[in-house]
C-alpha cells in the first residue's frame, strides 16, 4: 500500500489537527489536504500506535456519534466510509461490504469490482448527499460524486442502497443513475 501510494503521501500536506487528551493517552488526529485521518496514539513519549484509516477500526468518537444519531445520519456515516475506502485505493474494504446477490449479480471477483471503480469513478472523490428514503429496512441515498482533483469533471449520480446490520455494520449496492 505505502509503496503504491508514496508519491502521494510525500506531497500531502496537513490541513487540520486536533490533540484529545484521554486517561491513558494522548490522542493526535490530523487530516490530510485530500481529506484523510492519520491518528496517532501515544501512551509515553516515543510510544504510539498509528491508525491510517477510521473506516477499518470504529474509534470511540465514531462509536458515540453513530450510536446517537438517526438511521439517514448512519447511512451518510457508512457511506463516508466507503468514500474514504475508495479514496485510499482499498477495494477490498468496498467489495467487503456489498450485499452477496449484488456481488453475485454484477461483480463475482473482487478484481471484477476493482476493474469497474477504477473505470467509472475518480481517483479522489466527494459525495454531495441528495434525496433519502426507505423501504422498509433497505434505505438509499441518491448522492452526487464529485472528482476533488478536477472540479470540471462530469459529476456522477448513483443511488446507494444500503441495509443496517448489528454492531454498526451493513451491506450495500449500488446503481448509477
Amino acid at each position: 500500500y505505502i509503496e503504491n501510494k508514496k508519491e502521494d503521501l510525500l506531497s500531502t500536506t496537513l490541513t487540520k489537527w486536533q490533540i484529545k487528551n484521554y486517561e491513558d493517552y494522548t490522542q493526535y488526529v490530523c487530516m490530510d489536504d485530500k481529506g484523510r485521518y492519520y491518528i496517532f496514539r501515544e501512551t509515553s513519549p516515543m510510544q504510539y500506535t498509528l491508525l491510517l484509516d477510521t473506516y477499518t477500526i470504529d474509534i470511540p468518537e465514531f462509536i458515540e456519534k453513530y450510536d446517537s444519531c438517526n438511521v439517514q445520519e448512519r447511512v451518510a456515516l457508512n457511506i463516508e466510509k466507503i468514500k474514504q475506502a475508495l479514496n485510499s485505493g482499498d477495494y477490498r474494504y468496498v467489495y467487503s461490504k456489498l450485499a452477496d446477490s449484488f456481488k453475485n449479480n454484477k461483480y463475482k471477483t473482487e478484481q471484477e469490482f476493482e476493474n469497474y471503480i477504477k473505470g467509472a469513478l475518480y481517483n479522489n472523490i466527494d459525495i454531495e448527499y441528495k434525496n433519502f428514503s426507505n423501504e422498509g429496512e433497505t434505505y438509499i441515498y441518491d448522492v452526487e460524486i464529485k472528482n476533488l482533483e478536477n472540479e470540471e469533471d462530469t459529476i456522477i449520480s448513483m443511488q446507494i442502497i444500503m441495509q443496517l446490520k448489528e454492531d454498526r455494520d451493513f451491506v450495500m449496492s449500488f446503481s448509477v443513475i
